[in-house]
Protein backbone atom coordinates (compact mmCIF):
# COMPACT_ATOMS: atom_id res chain seq x y z
CA UNK A 1 0.00 0.00 0.00
CA UNK A 2 2.84 2.73 1.13
CA UNK A 3 4.55 1.85 -2.59
CA UNK A 4 1.37 2.14 -4.44
CA UNK A 5 0.79 5.85 -2.54
CA UNK A 6 4.41 6.86 -2.61
CA UNK A 7 4.60 6.20 -6.66
CA UNK A 8 1.27 7.52 -7.67
CA UNK A 9 0.83 10.55 -10.08
CA UNK A 10 -2.35 11.89 -10.22
CA UNK A 11 -3.51 11.58 -6.65
CA UNK A 12 -6.44 9.38 -7.38
CA UNK A 13 -6.88 6.63 -4.53
CA UNK A 14 -10.22 5.59 -5.68
CA UNK A 15 -8.38 2.14 -6.06
CA UNK A 16 -6.47 2.20 -2.80
CA UNK A 17 -9.50 2.65 -0.81
CA UNK A 18 -11.16 0.00 -2.27
CA UNK A 19 -8.82 -2.27 -1.93
CA UNK A 20 -8.56 -1.36 1.40
CA UNK A 21 -12.46 -1.79 2.05
CA UNK A 22 -11.27 -5.47 0.56
CA UNK A 23 -8.80 -6.38 2.80
CA UNK A 24 -10.76 -5.15 6.20
CA UNK A 25 -12.73 -8.72 5.36
CA UNK A 26 -9.25 -10.78 5.87
CA UNK A 27 -7.60 -8.89 8.42
CA UNK A 28 -7.51 -7.59 11.62
CA UNK A 29 -7.81 -3.67 12.26
CA UNK A 30 -4.68 -3.22 13.85
CA UNK A 31 -3.49 -3.73 10.12
CA UNK A 32 -6.03 -1.88 8.67
CA UNK A 33 -5.49 1.41 11.34
CA UNK A 34 -1.46 1.77 9.57
CA UNK A 35 -3.04 1.49 5.51
CA UNK A 36 -6.21 4.33 7.01
CA UNK A 37 -3.33 6.53 8.09
CA UNK A 38 -1.08 6.38 5.37
CA UNK A 39 -4.35 7.12 3.19
CA UNK A 40 -5.12 9.97 5.67
CA UNK A 41 -1.45 11.42 5.11
CA UNK A 42 -1.57 11.34 1.01
CA UNK A 43 -5.15 13.31 1.95
CA UNK A 44 -4.18 15.49 3.96
CA UNK A 45 -0.83 16.21 2.27
CA UNK A 46 -3.04 17.67 -0.91
CA UNK A 47 -4.90 20.13 2.03
CA UNK A 48 -1.14 21.35 2.88
CA UNK A 49 0.53 21.27 -0.27
CA UNK A 50 -2.61 23.55 -1.62
CA UNK A 51 -1.97 26.21 1.45
CA UNK A 52 1.35 26.56 1.21
CA UNK A 53 1.67 27.16 -2.97
CA UNK A 54 -0.58 29.86 -2.39
CA UNK A 55 0.80 31.47 0.60
CA UNK A 56 2.49 35.16 -0.47
CA UNK A 57 5.51 34.21 0.82
CA UNK A 58 5.62 31.00 -1.64
CA UNK A 59 4.36 32.63 -4.53
CA UNK A 60 6.58 35.92 -4.30
CA UNK A 61 9.76 33.34 -3.77
CA UNK A 62 9.21 30.96 -6.74
CA UNK A 63 6.03 31.94 -8.96
CA UNK A 64 7.87 31.56 -12.20
CA UNK A 65 9.65 28.37 -10.77
CA UNK A 66 9.11 24.91 -11.53
CA UNK A 67 6.18 23.39 -9.91
CA UNK A 68 6.48 21.79 -6.46
CA UNK A 69 4.72 19.29 -4.71
CA UNK A 70 5.04 16.61 -1.38
CA UNK A 71 3.68 13.86 0.20
CA UNK A 72 4.11 14.34 3.91
CA UNK A 73 4.04 10.98 5.82
CA UNK A 74 3.53 10.29 10.00
CA UNK A 75 7.16 8.72 10.37
CA UNK A 76 5.94 6.56 12.90
CA UNK A 77 2.71 4.87 10.63
CA UNK A 78 4.74 4.03 6.61
CA UNK A 79 6.88 1.65 6.62
CA UNK A 80 10.64 2.11 6.43
CA UNK A 81 11.88 4.06 3.41
CA UNK A 82 14.67 4.58 2.03
CA UNK A 83 17.04 7.19 3.12
CA UNK A 84 19.64 7.74 0.51
CA UNK A 85 20.98 11.54 0.80
CA UNK A 86 22.73 14.13 -1.42
CA UNK A 87 22.88 17.42 -2.37
CA UNK A 88 19.77 18.56 -4.57
CA UNK A 89 20.61 21.15 -7.65
CA UNK A 90 20.34 24.63 -5.71
CA UNK A 91 16.77 25.92 -7.74
CA UNK A 92 15.20 22.43 -6.21
CA UNK A 93 16.83 23.40 -2.70
CA UNK A 94 15.84 26.84 -2.68
CA UNK A 95 12.10 25.79 -3.52
CA UNK A 96 12.42 23.10 -1.04
CA UNK A 97 13.89 25.55 1.75
CA UNK A 98 10.91 28.00 0.98
CA UNK A 99 8.63 25.06 1.08
CA UNK A 100 9.89 24.04 4.73
CA UNK A 101 9.47 27.67 6.68
CA UNK A 102 5.80 27.77 5.03
CA UNK A 103 5.24 24.52 6.94
CA UNK A 104 6.73 25.58 9.79
CA UNK A 105 3.96 28.58 10.10
CA UNK A 106 1.53 26.47 8.79
CA UNK A 107 1.59 23.55 10.99
CA UNK A 108 2.95 25.68 14.33
CA UNK A 109 6.44 25.08 14.23
CA UNK A 110 6.53 21.46 13.06
CA UNK A 111 9.62 20.86 11.07
CA UNK A 112 10.08 18.53 7.35
CA UNK A 113 12.61 16.59 7.15
CA UNK A 114 12.75 16.05 3.50
CA UNK A 115 13.78 12.24 1.92
CA UNK A 116 15.12 13.43 -1.38
CA UNK A 117 15.68 9.64 -2.65
CA UNK A 118 12.17 9.41 -3.13
CA UNK A 119 11.02 12.69 -5.26
CA UNK A 120 10.44 12.02 -8.86
CA UNK A 121 11.42 15.23 -11.66
CA UNK A 122 10.16 16.16 -14.66
CA UNK A 123 13.90 17.35 -16.50
CA UNK A 124 14.03 19.37 -19.96
CA UNK A 125 17.48 19.08 -21.20
CA UNK A 126 17.85 21.31 -24.06
CA UNK A 127 21.02 20.16 -26.28
CA UNK A 128 22.36 21.86 -29.34
CA UNK A 129 20.53 19.57 -31.57
CA UNK A 130 17.74 18.13 -29.89
CA UNK A 131 15.56 18.67 -26.45
CA UNK A 132 14.98 15.52 -24.09
CA UNK A 133 12.08 15.59 -22.23
CA UNK A 134 12.24 12.53 -19.32
CA UNK A 135 10.89 11.92 -15.91
CA UNK A 136 13.30 11.08 -13.21
CA UNK A 137 14.28 10.07 -9.80
CA UNK A 138 15.88 12.88 -7.83
CA UNK A 139 18.99 11.60 -8.25
CA UNK A 140 19.15 11.38 -11.83
CA UNK A 141 18.28 14.68 -11.93
CA UNK A 142 20.76 15.82 -9.41
CA UNK A 143 23.49 14.29 -11.29
CA UNK A 144 22.42 15.54 -15.21
CA UNK A 145 22.70 18.86 -13.43
CA UNK A 146 25.69 18.80 -12.24
CA UNK A 147 27.11 18.59 -15.83
CA UNK A 148 25.52 21.73 -16.60
CA UNK A 149 27.96 24.47 -17.67
CA UNK A 150 30.55 25.55 -20.27
CA UNK A 151 32.27 23.16 -22.84
CA UNK A 152 33.81 20.83 -21.99
CA UNK A 153 31.06 19.30 -20.03
CA UNK A 154 33.02 16.70 -18.58
CA UNK A 155 32.84 14.97 -14.67
CA UNK A 156 34.20 11.97 -13.10
CA UNK A 157 32.39 9.50 -10.84
CA UNK A 158 34.71 10.33 -7.81
CA UNK A 159 34.07 14.40 -8.34
CA UNK A 160 30.22 13.78 -8.79
CA UNK A 161 30.35 11.09 -5.65
CA UNK A 162 32.08 14.42 -3.63
CA UNK A 163 30.15 17.72 -5.06
CA UNK A 164 26.80 15.89 -4.83
CA UNK A 165 27.69 13.83 -1.13
CA UNK A 166 26.15 10.92 -2.86
CA UNK A 167 26.97 7.37 -2.74
CA UNK A 168 29.07 5.56 -5.91
CA UNK A 169 26.12 3.71 -6.60
CA UNK A 170 23.50 6.35 -7.25
CA UNK A 171 26.03 8.06 -9.59
CA UNK A 172 26.86 5.12 -11.30
CA UNK A 173 23.23 4.23 -11.86
CA UNK A 174 22.74 8.04 -13.04
CA UNK A 175 24.87 8.08 -15.26
CA UNK A 176 24.47 4.75 -16.77
CA UNK A 177 20.78 5.92 -17.15
CA UNK A 178 21.69 9.13 -19.21
CA UNK A 179 24.07 7.02 -21.17
CA UNK A 180 20.92 5.29 -22.34
CA UNK A 181 19.42 8.24 -23.29
CA UNK A 182 22.15 8.88 -25.06
CA UNK A 183 22.62 12.32 -23.48
CA UNK A 184 26.23 11.22 -21.69
CA UNK A 185 29.27 9.26 -23.27
CA UNK A 186 31.10 7.47 -21.25
CA UNK A 187 34.87 7.13 -21.41
CA UNK A 188 37.60 4.28 -22.11
CA UNK A 189 37.93 4.19 -18.66
CA UNK A 190 35.05 4.10 -17.18
CA UNK A 191 35.40 5.98 -14.47
CA UNK A 192 34.67 10.04 -16.71
CA UNK A 193 31.14 11.07 -18.36
CA UNK A 194 30.89 13.61 -21.23
CA UNK A 195 27.86 15.40 -22.20
CA UNK A 196 26.98 14.41 -26.03
CA UNK A 197 25.63 18.51 -27.01
CA UNK A 198 25.48 17.24 -30.97
CA UNK A 199 24.34 14.00 -32.04
CA UNK A 200 26.48 14.04 -35.17
CA UNK A 201 24.57 12.38 -38.13
CA UNK A 202 27.10 11.31 -41.53
CA UNK A 203 25.36 10.05 -44.96
CA UNK A 204 28.73 7.71 -45.40
CA UNK A 205 28.07 4.03 -44.44
CA UNK A 206 30.84 4.35 -41.82
CA UNK A 207 28.36 6.43 -40.52
CA UNK A 208 25.66 4.88 -40.40
CA UNK A 209 27.17 1.55 -39.26
CA UNK A 210 28.56 4.41 -36.10
CA UNK A 211 24.95 5.53 -35.76
CA UNK A 212 23.99 1.55 -35.94
CA UNK A 213 26.58 1.13 -32.89
CA UNK A 214 25.32 3.97 -31.10
CA UNK A 215 21.65 2.90 -30.34
CA UNK A 216 22.83 -0.79 -30.04
CA UNK A 217 24.97 0.47 -26.92
CA UNK A 218 21.89 2.89 -25.48
CA UNK A 219 19.93 -0.20 -25.58
CA UNK A 220 22.78 -2.20 -23.70
CA UNK A 221 23.09 0.94 -21.47
CA UNK A 222 19.40 1.52 -20.74
CA UNK A 223 19.01 -2.35 -19.91
CA UNK A 224 21.88 -1.85 -17.59
CA UNK A 225 20.48 1.13 -16.08
CA UNK A 226 17.41 -0.37 -15.34
CA UNK A 227 18.78 -3.34 -13.74
CA UNK A 228 21.57 -1.19 -11.29
CA UNK A 229 17.89 0.87 -10.71
CA UNK A 230 16.84 -2.40 -9.05
CA UNK A 231 19.88 -3.14 -7.32
CA UNK A 232 20.37 0.31 -5.44
CA UNK A 233 17.16 0.16 -4.77
CA UNK A 234 14.84 2.84 -6.72
CA UNK A 235 11.91 1.45 -4.67
CA UNK A 236 10.11 3.99 -2.18
CA UNK A 237 10.21 1.40 0.77
CA UNK A 238 12.57 -1.20 2.21
CA UNK A 239 11.96 -4.94 2.07
CA UNK A 240 12.40 -7.30 4.65
CA UNK A 241 15.35 -8.40 3.71
CA UNK A 242 16.62 -4.82 3.55
CA UNK A 243 15.66 -4.05 7.21
CA UNK A 244 16.66 -7.64 8.80
CA UNK A 245 20.27 -7.42 6.89
CA UNK A 246 20.83 -3.71 8.26
CA UNK A 247 19.87 -4.88 11.41
CA UNK A 248 21.16 -8.44 11.30
CA UNK A 249 23.77 -8.24 13.90
CA UNK A 250 22.19 -6.63 16.68
CA UNK A 251 19.35 -8.81 16.33
CA UNK A 252 21.88 -11.28 16.55
CA UNK A 253 23.19 -10.16 20.03
CA UNK A 254 19.25 -10.31 21.45
CA UNK A 255 18.84 -13.40 19.94
CA UNK A 256 21.88 -15.31 21.18
CA UNK A 257 22.04 -13.37 24.60
CA UNK A 258 18.38 -14.32 25.88
CA UNK A 259 19.68 -18.35 24.59
CA UNK A 260 22.63 -17.86 26.76
CA UNK A 261 21.02 -16.45 29.61
CA UNK A 262 17.61 -18.38 29.74
CA UNK A 263 18.27 -21.79 28.10
CA UNK A 264 16.89 -23.02 25.01
CA UNK A 265 13.37 -21.22 23.36
CA UNK A 266 10.68 -22.30 21.14
CA UNK A 267 10.07 -19.26 18.29
CA UNK A 268 7.24 -18.37 19.97
CA UNK A 269 8.58 -17.33 22.66
CA UNK A 270 11.82 -15.59 21.22
CA UNK A 271 9.96 -13.73 18.83
CA UNK A 272 7.44 -12.21 22.12
CA UNK A 273 10.71 -11.57 23.94
CA UNK A 274 12.16 -9.54 20.99
CA UNK A 275 9.14 -7.67 20.35
CA UNK A 276 9.40 -6.20 24.11
CA UNK A 277 13.26 -5.54 24.32
CA UNK A 278 14.56 -4.78 20.75
CA UNK A 279 14.93 -0.84 21.21
CA UNK A 280 12.02 0.55 18.31
CA UNK A 281 10.50 -3.28 18.13
CA UNK A 282 10.88 -6.10 16.17
CA UNK A 283 9.11 -5.51 13.34
CA UNK A 284 8.80 -9.28 11.72
CA UNK A 285 6.69 -12.11 11.89
CA UNK A 286 7.21 -15.84 12.67
CA UNK A 287 8.08 -16.72 9.25
CA UNK A 288 10.71 -13.61 9.12
CA UNK A 289 12.19 -14.98 12.18
CA UNK A 290 12.41 -18.72 11.86
CA UNK A 291 14.50 -17.58 8.28
CA UNK A 292 16.83 -15.60 10.34
CA UNK A 293 17.44 -18.31 13.18
CA UNK A 294 18.34 -20.52 10.14
CA UNK A 295 20.67 -18.30 9.21
CA UNK A 296 22.31 -17.82 12.39
CA UNK A 297 22.33 -21.82 12.25
CA UNK A 298 24.49 -21.73 9.56
CA UNK A 299 26.98 -19.29 10.99
CA UNK A 300 27.31 -22.00 14.05
CA UNK A 301 25.44 -19.20 16.54
CA UNK A 302 22.46 -21.35 17.17
CA UNK A 303 21.27 -24.80 16.94
CA UNK A 304 17.89 -26.82 16.68
CA UNK A 305 16.89 -28.96 19.01
CA UNK A 306 13.25 -30.34 17.85
CA UNK A 307 10.96 -27.01 18.69
CA UNK A 308 13.56 -25.38 20.62
CA UNK A 309 16.02 -23.09 19.32
CA UNK A 310 19.52 -23.03 21.57
CA UNK A 311 23.09 -21.08 21.68
CA UNK A 312 25.59 -22.93 20.29
CA UNK A 313 28.50 -23.17 22.97
CA UNK A 314 32.18 -22.36 22.52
Amino acid sequence: MGERLLQSEDFDFENEVRLLGMLRTRFEESYIQQCDIMLRDVGLSQRIDRAILSTPAFNDAHAHGPAFHTIIMSHAYWPAVREESFKLPPSMASIADTYAAEYRRVKSARRLDWLAALGRVTVELELSDRTILEEVTTWQAAVIHAFDGPSPQTRSVELLTRQLEMSEALVHNACTFWVGKLVLRESAEGNEYAVIESLATSTSRAGAEAAQATVVAAAAAAAAAQAESEAVGAGALKSTADLLAENAKVYASFVTGMLTNNGAMPTKRILMMLKMVVPGGFPFEEAELVEFMQDLTREEKVERAGALWKAVKK
